[in-house]
């Protein structure tokens, strides 16, 4: 019983649960200046998110007609919080 509870506890306390999918993230060489815009996530304990990742709202924020890719960057601290930024590269 104690080693199935262990085995609970360390699934919940790890950074990387194995219910996240992974992101995929590119990177693109300009010729151009591209359009950068940025939008976060913050999550804490993993119920509460707070944050701006709205796609289509970043894009008219930033008169951003086309986008070329997203790169995604990840930080985390156990279970207790989670901090997601993507970065939005456009036209």
């Amino acid at each position: 019983m104690r080693f199935v509870l262990f085995i609970l506890l360390s699934f919940l306390l790890s950074a990387c649960a194995p219910w996240q999918k992974p992101y995929i993230a590119s990177n693109y060489e300009y010729t151009n200046s591209p359009k950068i815009a940025k939008a976060k996530i913050h999550s804490f304990f993993k119920l509460v998110s707070l944050g701006n990742a709205d796609l289509n709202k970043i894009k008219k924020e930033n008169n951003i007609k086309k986008i070329h890719h997203i790169d995604i960057a990840e930080d985390s601290f156990l279970f207790f919080y989670r901090n997601v930024t993507f970065t939005i590269y456009g036209e």
